[in-house]
């Protein structure tokens, strides 16, 4: 159950519209408004580029680790670096949320040994396109994002 009401409460703090606006800051013009009438995989590729490139995991300036989500995310908004794994995820996801993507929070709701450290995993089934409803940019988004998670 705690899983759960965690997986609630991260996807609630994504929806926060404060957030939403300060990660909406950080993305250069051209991401913006280049070619916003298609997302598709050539600019979710440019998109996951420049999110790479700018943010920053456990930097040295990450960040108060003890503070509510919402402060952690809204400090690493600000400063382009993360605490954790755990949130750079969800400020990429804050970010196509506020650029206007249907974005969805996948989370695993079993629980990670004690020895190593919680990270968010997405898995990707392996599914055809032909006659289903996936939207194949929506699988190279989430084949993408897998990328930006450690091993």
């Amino acid at each position: 159950m705690c899983l759960v009401a965690s997986a609630i409460h991260s996807n609630e703090v994504c929806n926060n519209e404060e957030l939403q606006a300060l990660a909406l800051s950080q993305v250069p013009f051209n991401q913006v408004f280049g070619k916003m009438s298609s997302f598709n995989l050539n600019w979710v590729t440019q998109f996951i580029a420049w999110f790479k490139k700018s943010y920053k995991v456990g930097s040295e300036n990450s960040g108060d680790t003890n503070g509510t989500l919402t402060d952690n995310l809204s400090y690493g908004i600000g400063n382009l670096t993360a605490s954790h794994e755990r949130n750079i995820v969800l400020i990429c996801l804050i970010t196509l949320r506020a650029l206007g993507l249907e974005t969805r929070l996948v989370l695993s709701l079993q629980p990670e040994p004690s020895s190593t450290p919680f990270c968010l995993r997405f898995q990707v089934d392996k599914c055809q396109t032909k006659g289903s409803h996936v939207d194949p940019s929506f699988v190279a988004l989430m084949l993408h994002m897998r990328k930006l998670l450690p091993e």
